[in-house]
């Protein structure tokens, strides 16, 4: 179950921009999801609310009488490490200060149905790389592995050995390919036969080779070269 709010002054505003949430959402890939959306016309009831629940996604107007969108987002970014803050407003002046709080997206109101969409299924897919995860295991033992706690990925033969951030290494029999398959959608790329990573965890990439954030780097075949650098430079234009 993930939590949307929607905060807007404007009453007709909120039921439209919900009803079309809902409509994304069932007519997507992300049918399937358990979702709530809360909506506050009242700012105040809004933070109220940020402080006693969990929130996955906030639509806010920024230009609200007495607490506004800066201020909700301000509670929000203190309390959640990963909720994706998305600013609704007629004015194109308020883009530059909503910076500081590392919006998700920026939303004009006059062209909100070109542009909602892909805010919402961007939304999603973050939230399911963060929160989703592998399970790995026999009739022994099973492990869960995050897919944000993923370095990089081996071949190793009939098994895989993924690599986590904190330096964990699991061996896994099945193949790399049959495992990208299952991965390709959550921001990993191939980067090589023998190598898949996730792209959030590419430092930058230079001729042919990956640097990761820990400075590891990783060879990039030419079968994958063009591959990989236009899958990266998509994400980073997200």
């Amino acid at each position: 179950m993930f939590t949307i709010l929607i905060c807007d002054d404007e009453k007709i505003f909120t039921d439209f921009l919900s009803q079309k949430l809902r409509d994304i959402i069932i007519k997507g890939r992300y049918s399937d999801f358990e979702y709530n959306i809360i909506i506050k016309n009242d700012p105040s009831e809004a933070v109220g609310f940020c402080i006693n629940n969990i929130v996955d996604i906030a639509f806010l107007d920024i230009d609200m009488p007495g607490i506004n969108g800066f201020d909700i987002a301000t509670v929000l970014n203190s309390k959640l490490k990963n909720v994706k803050l998305i600013f609704i407003s007629n004015f194109d002046n308020f883009v530059y200060t909503s910076l500081k709080f590392k919006p998700f997206r920026f939303i004009r109101k006059s062209v909100v149905d070109n542009e909602l969409k892909e805010a919402i299924e961007s939304s999603l897919n973050e939230i399911l790389i963060y929160n989703g995860f592998l399970i790995l295991g026999n009739k022994y033992l099973n492990e869960k592995i995050f897919y944000s706690d993923i370095l990089y990925i081996e071949s190793k033969g009939n098994y895989v050995e993924i690599v986590t951030v904190n330096g964990q290494r699991y061996l896994h029999r099945t193949t790399l390919g049959d495992l990208y398959d299952d991965l390709y959608n959550y921001d990993f790329v191939r980067i090589h036969s023998g190598f898949v990573v996730p792209m959030s965890k590419i430092k930058f990439v230079r001729s042919n080779i990956v640097e990761l954030q820990n400075g590891l780097q990783l060879k990039i075949s030419r079968k994958y070269n063009n591959y990989l650098k236009e899958k990266f430079y998509k994400y980073l234009r997200r």
